[in-house]
């Protein structure tokens, strides 16, 4: 028997890689292309987490935020140490409708009770808080 050598090639081409396909350690190239899919899935991970990151940090900041209710002040409505997730948007389109919960920020020196009426004490003309 002869072989012919249009059958041998046909026969290389279709072999278990099918055709293109290169045969021998895999596609890795092999031992460096273990550490190159362990560095570029570090990589992946590290950018899915900054990602992950920064989509929290833009929601609290234009969307909604999580808060703790720190005082006794809006009782029997909200208790002491409850959460609430507050509508940051929501005020940019209408004002404040009865029955809605609107979350501020004291004034800068109202805890060290600076300005301000005495406290428990509602006296007309106390100093207002900048």
């Amino acid at each position: 028997m002869s072989a012919d050598p249009a059958s041998a090639k046909g026969a290389e081409g279709k072999g278990a890689g099918g055709p293109g396909r290169r045969s021998g350690a895999g596609s890795g190239g092999g031992a460096g292309g273990a550490s190159k899919s362990k560095t570029n899935s570090i990589v992946e991970l590290i950018v899915i987490v900054l990602v992950a990151i920064g989509l929290a940090l833009a929601i609290q900041a234009w969307i909604v935020k999580p808060y703790r209710i720190p005082s006794g002040s809006m009782e029997p409505t909200l208790k002491v140490g409850q959460r609430v997730l507050v509508n940051r948007i929501g005020m940019h389109f209408s004002g404040p409708h009865v029955g809605e919960i609107v979350v501020f920020h004291p004034p800068k020196d109202a805890e060290q009770q600076i300005c301000g009426p005495a406290p428990h004490m509602v006296t007309p003309g106390g100093a207002a808080c900048a």
